[in-house]
């Protein structure tokens, strides 16, 4: 589906700063795009069976969206002081979010780093641009949302994954700890555990992130020796976590959201 607004937010600026509205022109049209990315199919077949080896799916094709947009009718039109603007807005080396200006996208956002960006002209007069950012995956994003849980002993807590993707969905967590052992048990997940044994008796922030596979403390000491490498992960919907230890957590999401560009 397109989108239907008149405006959008990049790194945190509107259109509107540079003079222009999202617009659709002649042959210069926002695309219909699709809901996700194409579903794979990862199986072998046997001759003479019917019935596959499944191995499962994936969705591995990032989103690419189609940005069209002009200056209102009557403005003035673009110049080469404008475009050199526009462009060191959009183009930015790394993925920066996208906010579409619509009822039904205010909770959602993309991750995208522009790649093309092309003059709209009428004749000689340039009256806006027509651009490609691809996204950093399949999906938009939810607003980012940070839990809080405090330990003492042992402790259970609810921790809901709002993803509509039916994937494993793995947070930043952020562990506050005075040491010894930690660990936090998703019983959702077949009881799967994130430890960490034998922590230093001082006062320690370690972030775990399942995504890039790396944990890290805020005074660069090695962590992984203590680290039994089980990222914590949330199944779609309703978790249940069993805390054990003497620590603080913050759980930091960004729930992946199917719906397409």
């Amino acid at each position: 589906m397109s989108f239907y607004g008149t405006s959008f937010i990049f790194d945190g600026v509107p259109c509107e700063e540079f003079g222009l509205m999202l617009y659709d022109l002649d042959s210069h049209e926002q695309e219909d795009g699709t809901i996700g990315s194409e579903v794979e199919i990862s199986e072998d077949r046997i001759w003479g069976h019917y019935l596959p080896l499944h191995y499962g799916t994936s969705e591995n094709e990032a989103l690419e969206l189609k940005i069209v947009c002009v200056v209102p009718e009557g403005d003035k039109r673009l110049d080469r002081f404008d475009i050199a603007r526009i462009a060191g807005w959009l183009k930015k080396p790394t993925y920066r979010v996208l906010k579409i200006v619509q009822p039904d996208m205010e909770k959602y956002h993309y991750k995208c780093i522009f790649t093309k960006i092309s003059p709209i002209k009428i004749g000689l007069e340039t009256i806006g641009i027509e651009a490609t950012a691809i996204c950093d995956s399949p999906y938009a994003y939810l607003s980012a949302t940070q839990m809080e849980f405090s330990c003492s002993g042992s402790s259970t807590v609810l921790l809901h994954n709002y993803s509509n993707v039916n994937r494993y969905y793995y947070p930043e967590v952020v562990i506050t700890s005075s040491g010894g052992d930690i660990s936090i048990v998703n019983e959702t997940d077949n009881q799967r555990e994130l430890k960490f044994t034998g922590l230093p008796s001082s006062s320690l922030q370690i972030t775990s992130d399942g995504n890039t596979g790396i944990v890290k403390s805020q005074d660069g000491s090695d962590m992984y020796k203590y680290f039994n490498f089980n990222f914590l992960r949330l199944l779609r919907g309703d978790n249940k976590l069993i805390l054990t230890g003497n620590f603080s957590v913050n759980v930091n999401c960004e729930f992946p959201m199917d719906i397409g560009s």
